[in-house]
């Protein structure tokens, strides 16, 4: 038997066709360099970077004022219904409870407060003497604090009560008012009537008068 040369003796390759790549390993490592080369070339350039950010700055500065708009119509429209929603509350309480209930302006949301506007905030409270102060025995029921986003909630007509009370039968005593919410930017506001009786109503948004 002739001796085997080593020039002559099979390659891993020649064994096992797949294990190696078709160009060999050498032309393997040239693709995976020529890949590397471009994924290194993606990317922006200084004036493409800049392009971009003054495209950007022109879409914010269309949308910030619509948005601002959306959002201080929607501040106004959540105060002018609570609002609402506690004088409602204040008379289902007095039949409720059969008891006076009062709602008032309140800064410190413990007391009824004269010099405060209604923009302050408000409480409702038993009011057992029906005098709209916060007596000791008088109970707390609900608490509103100053109201986000608003300017004013300010009276549209002759009268400009801080105060209402709830006798038990559910009738408020002279209860006529008018109601402006004012938007923080002047544009949006929206109309809350009280009728004679207490009765509080939220008008549309075009409404100007009761």
């Amino acid at each position: 038997m002739s001796a085997t040369k080593w020039g002559s003796v099979p390659t891993v390759c020649q064994f096992v066709t797949a294990f190696c790549p078709p160009n060999g390993w050498s032309g393997r490592r040239r693709d995976y360099i020529e890949t590397m080369k471009k994924v290194e070339n993606y990317g922006f350039t200084l004036i493409e970077l800049l392009v971009v950010m003054a495209v950007l700055a022109v879409i914010v500065s269309i949308a910030t004022p619509s948005i601002q708009s959306t959002i201080a119509k929607a501040q106004v429209d959540s105060a002018s219904e609570n609002l609402v929603s506690d004088f409602r509350f204040a008379r289902s309480q007095s039949l409720k409870l059969t008891n006076n209930i009062s709602i008032c302006s309140s800064v410190n949301s413990t007391s009824c407060t004269n010099s405060a506007s209604w923009k302050d905030g408000w409480i409702v409270f038993v009011d057992n003497d029906a005098d709209g102060v916060v007596d000791s025995g008088d109970q707390i029921l609900r608490v509103q604090q100053q109201p986000r986003g608003v300017a004013s909630i300010a009276s549209g007509g002759s009268s400009d009560y801080r105060k209402f009370t709830f006798l038990p039968l559910g009738l408020a005593r002279s209860a006529t008012q008018t109601f402006f919410v004012i938007s923080t930017n002047g544009v949006d506001k929206r109309l809350v009537c009280i009728s004679n009786v207490g009765r509080p109503s939220l008008r549309a948004k075009e409404a100007s008068s009761c």
